[in-house]
């Protein structure tokens, strides 16, 4: 049995994803154990599928979110009372989607009950609580040391930890870089129409407009940019007019600028890709960033920010420019290296090629593949406690 810990699970279709892909890899039984703030949240991306049982934990008071150990305590409390009732063997893995939130209360767990777990560091683990909680940086410590195996979703995320926190990274071996995967609806649907040169250009944007996108860049850099590419034009999809005034202080609307609030259907954020010679978002932090992969696969280049996202990624390709967030010039020669180096956009075989990766049966495959490794050396272990 496999079973889920995943403080995120309300607010993000991905373990979702990958629990359906888990599934249709072989995985016949797993638990979600969800803790949630909210009596509203109960309920919210339940799973309906054989095998797959999800529980809802409220979280007990309205404070306890301020006290992060107290936090993961009182959750490997409830998880440790799940798991004495579900566990019937040994055969049974934890997969802590987090490696604070979630990997605290695994690594307790396990100390009680002797079962083996996997960790995934994502952007919370590096930008929040290693940084903000340098005290408990020995349990984080911990959590990794003892992990059977520790996940990056990416090169860019591996390396931080790294040469941040070399304290934390040397204390083991061996780590795993696995990126999330995009929809199938993106797979299915790889352009293949990308194809002559027109005169105007256009650079998009998808994605929330809050702060953390550094939105002001955006527009700042394809201003610049439009000086050597006078047709250029931006196109931003996830808020309102008024939304991006305040977050960036633009008064007038610019004749280049085209904005939209949030696209639910993806067929016409796929026309935006599709349209579109460069996406860029130069976040000031981005644990993965889906809609990369999903403009990629529409034949649209892409620009992340040094260090975050799927920076390091596509090595030798082309197709990903990667730039410091607050230089609004290297930004801006970025838009240009692309749109001179793809003109008609990614040719579909490039597309094909480096899209594959990030299809959930194929990720879901090498996480199967690592639980078998696990269970193989668990049992080699208490085989030797035995004896």
């Amino acid at each position: 049995m496999l079973v889920h810990i995943c403080n995120n699970y309300v607010s993000s279709r991905v373990h979702n994803n990958l629990i359906h892909a888990l599934s249709r890899s072989g995985v016949s039984q797993q638990d979600v154990f969800v803790p949630v703030r909210r009596d509203k949240d109960v309920g919210i991306a339940d799973v309906e599928a054989n095998g797959i049982a999800t529980f809802f934990r409220r979280l007990n008071g309205p404070v306890i979110r301020f006290f992060p150990l107290l936090k993961v305590i009182w959750f490997a409390q409830a998880l440790f009372g799940h798991l004495r009732h579900r566990v019937k063997d040994n055969n049974t893995i934890l997969f802590a989607h987090t490696a604070w939130s979630d990997g605290v209360p695994a690594y307790l767990c396990s100390k009680f009950l002797g079962l083996p777990y996997i960790i995934v560091v994502r952007n919370t683990d590096l930008n929040w609580f290693i940084p903000k909680l340098p005290w408990y940086r020995w349990l984080v410590r911990k959590v990794l040391k003892n992990a059977s195996e520790v996940v990056f979703l990416s090169e860019a995320y591996k390396n931080r930890l790294k040469e941040r926190y070399p304290g934390l990274f040397y204390c083991r071996n061996l780590y795993k870089v696995l990126p999330n995967g995009i929809d199938n609806y993106w797979i299915e649907n790889v352009n293949s129409t990308k194809g002559g040169e027109c005169s105007a250009k256009t650079v998009c944007y998808v994605g929330k407009f809050d702060k953390n996108k550094n939105l002001p860049a955006i527009l700042n850099s394809v201003s610049i940019a439009r000086k050597e590419v006078p047709s250029l034009r931006l196109i931003m999809v996830g808020g309102s007019w008024e939304k991006l005034q305040q977050l960036t202080g633009i008064v007038d609307r610019p004749d280049w600028l085209d904005v939209h609030e949030h696209m639910t259907e993806k067929d016409k954020v796929r026309d935006v890709y599709r349209q579109s010679s460069v996406f860029l978002m130069p976040s000031f932090h981005e644990s993965f960033g889906l809609v990369y992969i999903e403009a990629l696969s529409q034949g649209c280049p892409v620009i992340c920010s040094f260090g975050e996202a799927i920076d390091g990624m596509f090595q030798g390709s082309g197709i990903l420019e990667s730039v410091d967030p607050k230089d609004d010039a290297g930004i801006a020669a970025a838009i240009i290296a692309h749109l001179k180096r793809w003109p008609r956009g990614i040719p579909q075989n490039i597309i094909a090629r480096e899209i594959d990766d990030f299809n959930w049966s194929n990720i879901a495959q090498q996480y199967v593949s690592i639980f078998h490794r696990i269970c193989v050396d668990f049992d080699k272990v208490n085989m030797r406690n035995v004896k």
